[in-house]
């Protein structure tokens, strides 16, 4: 391995962090370790994991990893006091976006098939892009899809850009369906993810409501999809910031409500001109969700949030179309 002064793990999967607390423990480097799922905690509230011997021994090594840890940093703040009980240094950092990556950003890969450019190109897209692991619930848009096949409507597609441990039962459901506006793609290098967004119509975000430590968060994908400027439907528990369901982009709904995904579809869709992310949701992503600043705030290195702010306000004016 080559000599490194710092090394930076981010959870899952949670046996890196014991992986980081080994290396440390042999070689004195420094680990940060950022947490993205409050493991076990979420496997045990997820039903995946029962009360018993398994369940302590996982805790015992998370707390050691926390006591060893140069610093932790959460997405969630609602972590903080829990990782505090071990951790020397606790630092909030929120989920957040590349903007850099959205900025006049039109080429899609080079390996894209005609079919895929057709669903962007002369349907209504609706996307979904990330894991499609256990923590998520794609039952409502799966079911949106069918009540859309049923009534004839072929305005929509619903495409699914990820990998996952639910893909394989979720591709079998729609093959066994026969649900042909349902698609899986591959998941495509960060530099493209722009412009295929850019292309569709709707981002949608769904988390199961029976994991605690889920409430609260706001995933990444939520904040691609409003620098792609798409309108967004969210089905995830606990409260999205005002700033988020007050813009009239982002659309918080029940995970049950299936009825209502397709009464907010069908009004997107009848709009003729596109709504743009408004200009104050943008300018707040930027000072205080952009990838490099949220980098900042663990190392401390100095930074530039209102001209950040600013150049993607002005070239997201022209380039955002």
């Amino acid at each position: 391995m080559p000599k490194c002064d710092l090394v930076i793990v981010s959870t899952p999967s949670f046996f890196l962090g014991l992986t980081a607390l080994i290396l440390r423990n042999m070689s004195s480097i420094e680990f940060i370790l950022d947490i993205r799922d409050l493991y076990p905690a979420s496997i045990h509230q997820a039903g995946m994991l029962q009360d018993g011997q398994i369940l302590r021994l996982l805790q015992r090594i998370e707390q050691k990893v926390y006591q060893q840890a140069k610093i932790v940093s959460v997405v969630n703040p609602d972590w903080t006091n829990h990782i505090k009980l071990h951790a020397e240094k606790v630092v909030s950092v929120p989920n957040g976006v590349d903007l850099l990556t959205f900025l006049g950003v039109n080429e899609l890969p080079a390996n894209f098939t005609s079919e895929q450019e057709d669903l962007l190109n002369k349907y209504l897209a609706i996307v979904y892009v990330g894991n499609l692991g256990t923590f998520y619930d794609f039952t409502p848009f799966l079911q949106a899809a069918k009540v859309l096949a049923a009534d004839g409507d072929q305005r929509f597609k619903f495409i699914f850009i990820g990998e996952g441990t639910q893909r394989p039962k979720l591709e079998h459901e729609v093959k066994s369906g026969g649900l042909r506006n349902v698609h899986f793609w591959q998941p495509v290098p960060n530099e493209f993810l722009a412009a295929i967004l850019k292309r569709c119509l709707v981002g949608v975000a769904a988390w199961r409501t029976n994991v605690e430590f889920l409430k609260n968060s706001v995933p990444n994908k939520i904040y691609e999809y409003l620098a792609a400027d798409l309108d967004v439907i969210a089905c995830l528990p606990g409260a999205l910031p005002d700033y988020l369901t007050k813009s009239n982009k982002v659309f918080a709904l029940e995970i049950s409500d299936v009825a209502g995904i397709l009464d907010r579809l069908k009004k997107i869709a009848s709009i003729t001109k596109r709504k743009k992310t408004p200009d104050n949701v943008l300018r707040l992503i930027s000072r205080e969700h952009h990838f490099d600043l949220l980098w900042n705030q663990i190392s401390n290195e100095p930074s530039n949030p209102n001209a950040l702010a600013e150049t993607f306000h002005k070239v997201n004016a022209t380039d955002l179309n």
